[in-house]
């Protein structure tokens, strides 16, 4: 089971047979990472995670450390990540993000693609 601790910023693997904590990755974030999803692709242990207006996180929970980072320039610092999904091959990971107000052009948001 993968699961977020918001208030630290980390993504902990916890084995439920042995309750224990398997891995822990901190993730670059202000105020938390959201949108969490294990990729469905490449090692069982790489997790993806969309970052508060700053980057998609790819953190191996295996090793313990963040293998990638992908930026999202452009977006405001204060866009909330809601969701990341993949393709059903999993060559290309979408992430939603609303605005609190419309940006300049009168987008509400943006979907963001991001190719592994």
């Amino acid at each position: 089971m993968i699961f977020l601790d918001g208030l630290g910023n980390s993504l902990i693997a916890f084995d439920l047979t042995t309750q224990t904590v398997s891995g822990q990755v901190v993730v670059p974030s202000t105020v938390g990472p959201f949108g969490i999803r294990p990729s469905p692709r490449g090692s069982s242990n790489e997790v993806w995670v969309a970052n508060y207006g700053l980057q998609v996180s790819v953190a191996d929970l295996g090793a313990q450390t963040v293998t990638a980072a992908i930026p999202t320039p452009g977006l405001p610092s204060s866009a909330p990540p809601v969701g990341i999904v993949f393709t059903p091959d999993g060559t290309q990971a979408f992430e939603a993000v609303p605005f609190y107000s419309p940006d300049s052009a009168g987008n509400n948001g943006a979907l963001l693609v991001s190719t592994q």
